[in-house]
């Protein structure tokens, strides 16, 4: 890194700078602040000292000697806060040396003034000292240090000292009130320290300050959405595989990734769909069987089982057969049973007809559906199970929230839930968008209650005719 124009010259005559960045690395200001590059200077009467800052060091595999460590030194005077930026790429470094040496420093030597260090991590770095610790920060009184580590997807960082001397990480010159180390906006944690883990980075790096053993290593990784696994989520948020989310906003443009890493879309957050009063958030799935065209129309249950009394799982609106009604309907007890939680409903039907779990393909096509969702869909991991068919009462709340749930899975690629409907010459409804629940009409076993997706209209049928599924599952803010 070199800086062109430096020299002697007459009084009032003007000077261009220039200050030329190493290859990979990047020119930030100069130490008067002013961050223009060239920059021309007027001389004046006494000499005049100019500094330039650079940074984006890149590091990358085994480099240097073994006794090189690396340094990331603010090393000259300056009052100025300064921002290097630095890529750790799939490093492997053992620093050995006579004297005390660590395997990375970051040193701020200008007191009253903040060094922040940026550290993308690309692969598995691991950086190791001799008996002087693997990362160490110093500075002078009063100086501050903020470190940020950044990855691009998932990446791991490994230090430590090799004879197990020293702490892992070493703070000196500057109080604990003085630095900061922590994680980029959007990437999860995991941190190990003497085969502890650590979820917060906080914790760890505390940890890491104070252990000897010789290796602390943590791993992040990027998340797919912009709100963290552990973040609350809200109606219209999309979740993703790792359990991070975006929330949907009109114009919303999502990636690849994102895009094949969909599990669903929140709908209701709540306690009006509990039996028990507590709060419950419940996503809808980015597929339904209305993608399988008029294929997708499933019986509740075949003729030969529709007559089975399943009055264990009964939620009765207390407006039907009305436009719109599902916007606006409560819920309340028939023959003593309400159960607006549907996520037991088919444990209840299988408890109430011992032939349907083994043989629920062919009597209970609709309830099958939606329990082979996640294999179906190839979901992995926890989402890969839990999914079922919703009760009257959770379709309702799905219906009320249906344009914006629509609008995020459109946005996904997925398959909306109907709206739209075929009509013959007769004004009798050739494809309607009538989705099933899980909540057997109260008067009558041989019918279900069934909910029009179209226009909110409640009522009940056969349980041997066929319409759409979809299905719906609990998450989680933890």
């Amino acid at each position: 890194m070199d800086v062109w124009g430096s020299g002697v010259y007459p009084v009032g005559s003007q000077v261009t700078l220039t200050a030329t960045p190493a290859e990979g690395a990047e020119f930030i200001q100069w130490n008067d602040g002013v961050t223009t590059n060239p920059r021309i200077i007027t001389i004046g009467e006494n000499n005049q000292h100019f500094t330039a800052f650079f940074n984006k060091q890149t590091f990358k595999g085994v480099e240097g000697k073994k006794h090189e460590q690396i340094d990331i030194n603010a090393e000259v005077t300056t009052d100025q806060n300064l921002t290097y930026n630095i890529i750790l790429d799939n490093v492997k470094r053992i620093v050995e040396h006579e004297e005390w040496c660590s395997g990375m420093i970051i040193h701020n030597k200008n007191a009253n003034t903040e060094l922040t260090v940026n550290i993308k991590l690309v692969g598995n770095s691991e950086i190791w000292g001799d008996n002087h610790g693997g990362f160490k920060l110093s500075g002078e009184s009063g100086a501050k240090i903020k470190v940020v580590f950044d990855t691009e997807s998932t990446a791991s960082f490994t230090f430590g000292a090799k004879d197990n001397s020293t702490k892992d990480l070493q703070i000196q010159g500057i109080l604990n009130t003085d630095y900061t180390i922590s994680i980029a906006q959007g990437c999860s944690f995991t941190g190990i320290v003497n085969n502890t883990e650590y979820n917060s980075p906080e914790r760890f790096f505390e940890e890491a300050a104070k252990n000897a053993a010789g290796e602390s290593t943590f791993t992040i990784k990027r998340d797919i959405g912009s709100k963290a696994l552990g973040t609350t989520l809200e109606v219209g948020d999309i979740v993703f595989s790792d359990g991070s989310a975006t929330p949907y906003v009109e114009g919303l443009k999502l990636n690849k990734t994102q895009k094949d890493s969909a599990v669903a879309v929140i709908f209701y957050k709540g306690t009006d769909c509990s039996d028990d009063g507590s709060t419950r958030t419940l996503g809808v799935g980015i597929h339904n069987s209305a993608e399988n065209g008029t294929d997708g129309q499933l019986m509740w249950a075949t003729y030969d089982k529709r007559n089975t009394n399943i009055n264990s799982i009964i939620c009765t609106p207390t407006i039907n057969k009305t436009v719109d009604c599902a916007r606006t309907t409560d819920f309340k007890k028939s023959n003593d049973i309400l159960v607006k939680n549907g996520s037991n409903n088919w444990t209840l039907l299988c408890q109430q007809d011992n032939t349907a779990a083994e043989n629920a393909a062919e009597y209970y096509p609709a309830f099958n559906w939606a329990n082979n969702y996640g294999s179906t869909h190839y979901l992995t991991g926890s989402f890969a199970i839990d999914w079922y068919l919703p009760s009257l009462a959770e379709m309702c709340y799905l219906y009320r929230n249906l344009e914006t749930v629509n609008n995020a899975i459109e946005s996904l690629g997925g398959t909306m839930i109907k709206t739209s409907q075929t009509w013959k010459d007769d004004n009798t409804c050739e494809d309607c968008a009538e989705y099933w629940p899980s909540s057997e009409y109260y008067t009558s076993y041989e019918c279900a209650w069934y909910i029009n997706m179209g226009n909110g209209y409640l009522n009940w049928h056969y349980k041997n005719w066929g319409k759409y599924v979809c299905c719906v599952r609990e998450f989680s803010d933890n």
